[in-house]
């Protein structure tokens, strides 16, 4: 059961880019002595020098000094930055509906964000909403600094959760999302082009106010996915069938059936690559269908390690536990059930190959 949520605040709950870009405007207009340069222009270079927040702004103000001539003293701007961002502070749609909305559910809300003490609580203060969090730890004052684990553990402890009980939501792939997962958390991206995907993930939102129907999710059964594979003719569909009756919630689907859904123009999923690959990509659009409306699944087809592989990497936002079964049978048997099969589903010589390639698992 999930008790706490943890969130990042730069990129997360405060659009900095939208807030950057007001603050530096404003600057702009209060200091002429910017105005040999066009306003556009000295806002893109801006931009530009802080790089996502990961530069910190003296270096971004002597550079600026430096290169537009300009004649005033870097460290007056960054005071000015320092006392004044917190006025221009913006968060993400819905960020008060969705902390409401925690709240209601009796969840214990915190934030961990890297960052100057002083300034990021005042933009905390800005956002108006440091009354919703029960915890808020910013590195300067911690001592710490995302993704050290350390930082997280802290967080837990403070709020009296344990890591399983518990979700932080970012939107930096490495500090937020897998240095929280490693913590033992579950992960949620919010999803910044900025960065490439994160290598593990428990969940991605766009807006804020689809973190409910991902708590929902998470509260809901692990489900699981059965793959039974082996050679034609072994006894999977056999397997199968009793299997998806014993499940309370289940969904059974044949990989030939799937593989049968193009009429003109297939190929034989055994030497037809094209065949296969659409195969099992339809197959995992159906599993992420059913696993939405609570299904265990159980999948009957010739599965290779690099297919199923393939097909985690697919689920791999989804809480499940995909099981890879493996029947086999002696060369004689087998040959013997492939001509029984109808012609057009028999394997030939391709089925020692695919006997001998399982054993070798």
């Amino acid at each position: 059961m999930i008790k706490a949520i943890i969130f990042d605040l730069d990129g997360t709950l405060l659009d900095r880019d939208r807030s950057l870009t007001a603050f530096i405007e404003n600057q702009y207009d209060r200091y002429p002595a910017f105005h040999g340069v066009e306003k556009n222009e000295f806002v893109r270079r801006f931009i530009e020098l802080d790089q996502k927040g990961y530069v910190w702004k003296d270096r971004v103000y002597q550079t600026l000094v430096e290169e537009l001539q300009i004649a005033l003293n870097w460290q007056d701007l960054l005071t000015d930055y320092v006392e004044s961002f917190q006025n221009h502070c913006v968060g993400f749609p819905g960020l008060i509906e969705t902390l409401e909305q925690l709240k209601e559910k009796k969840l214990k809300l915190g934030i961990i964000t890297n960052g100057f003490g002083r300034f990021q609580m005042n933009n905390i203060k800005g956002l108006k909403i440091e009354h919703y969090f029960d915890e808020i730890l910013i590195s300067e004052l911690e001592g710490l600094r995302k993704p050290d684990s350390r930082l997280f553990q802290r967080a837990l402890t403070r709020l009296g959760v344990a890591p399983e009980e518990s979700v932080f939501v970012g939107d930096h792939p490495i500090n937020d999302v897998e240095a929280s997962i490693a913590a033992g958390m579950k992960g949620i991206w919010k999803e910044d082009h900025h960065f490439e995907r994160p290598s593990k993930v428990s969940s991605v939102i766009t807006e804020l106010s689809e973190i409910k129907n991902v708590l929902a999710n998470f509260e809901k059964k692990k489900r699981t996915i059965y793959i039974l594979s082996g050679p034609a003719g072994v006894g999977k569909s056999t397997t199968s069938q009793v299997l998806v009756q014993a499940l309370e919630r289940s969904a059974y689907i044949s990989g030939d059936d799937i593989s049968h859904l193009p009429v003109n123009g297939r190929g034989q999923p055994w030497i037809c690559e094209e065949t296969l690959k659409l195969t099992w990509i339809n197959m995992a659009s159906l599993v992420k269908n059913l696993i939405k409306f609570d299904y265990d699944v159980v999948i009957d087809y010739v599965a290779f390690p690099r297919d199923v592989d393939w097909f985690r990497q697919q689920l791999s936002d989804y809480d499940l536990t995909i099981k890879y079964v493996v029947f086999m049978v002696d060369l004689e048997t087998l040959l013997l059930r492939d001509q029984l099969r109808p012609k057009e589903a028999q394997m030939g010589k391709e089925a020692p190959f695919c006997l001998k390639n399982l054993k070798r698992l």
